[in-house]
């Protein structure tokens, strides 16, 4: 199984979006069976439509940006728009032809750690990207990658979400559960699935501020927060030590 295979459903979801304007939501599978849904919609989103922390991560990016898992280009045209020179990672690959039709200049159709250009100075993962990684292992792979793509005062622009702060029950109980198989309480396991399309199970990271800061210790990054939230959405500038 690779992430390419995972990601079919919403790739599937973009082209009939894109193409016929049919917003079917992808839904979201959890290995407990909890189920929720994503709207497709919101990955064409402009910037009348960013959210207070995307519009941060946007002001933030400096020089020349690499967005990693990029979707369909939202933050890349908008930051295209604002004059920077802006190259697009995105392992689907029909989310990379959307992009490419969107008006997209650069954009590369590889997973996150095959992309291995050097020259840049942000690296730009929003919209929980860096949950791509997978698992604390990857995140620890990716900051060490992450060296290689940036020149040595570049930064990595990141958000993610500390999923502790939740009172919903379900959600509180598979944390325990998982930190009782002596797993990370962020390491979950999903699947999508949109109409009869169904993909297989991957990992997906939530990783809080304090984990995220102890790796970045180890890989030697210096973190500093930009924004955060009660809901425990934060982003976070992560620059070379």
């Amino acid at each position: 199984m690779t992430m390419r295979t995972a990601m079919d459903p919403y790739g599937h979801a973009l082209n009939d979006f894109y193409y016929g304007g049919e917003d079917v939501p992808v839904i979201i599978v959890r290995d407990d069976s909890y189920r929720d849904e994503m709207s497709v919609k919101q990955y064409f989103r402009t910037r009348e439509k960013f959210s207070n922390i995307e519009k941060e991560a946007i002001k933030a990016c400096k020089g020349k940006v690499v967005d990693l898992s990029a979707g369909v280009g939202a933050d890349c045209l908008d930051l295209q728009n604002r004059g920077f020179d802006v190259t697009a990672v995105e392992i689907n690959p029909t989310a990379c032809e959307i992009m490419k039709k969107r008006g997209v200049k650069k954009v590369h159709c590889k997973d996150l750690f095959e992309f291995n250009e050097t020259g840049y100075d942000t690296i730009l993962l929003f919209g929980r990207s860096i949950g791509n990684v997978q698992i604390l292992d990857g995140l620890k792979t990716f900051l060490l990658h992450a060296k290689i793509i940036l020149n040595k005062d570049g930064q990595i622009i990141l958000d993610s979400v500390d999923i502790r702060k939740t009172s919903n029950q379900i959600h509180l109980n598979y944390q325990q559960k998982s930190i009782e198989m002596g797993r990370y309480f962020g390491e979950i396991v999903v699947r999508f699935e949109y109409k009869d399309i169904i993909g297989p199970n991957f990992g997906l990271l939530h990783v809080d501020p304090d984990t995220l800061n102890k790796y970045c210790e180890e890989t030697g990054w210096n973190s500093k927060f930009l924004y955060s939230d009660e809901q425990g959405n934060y982003l976070m500038q992560l620059t070379q030590k």
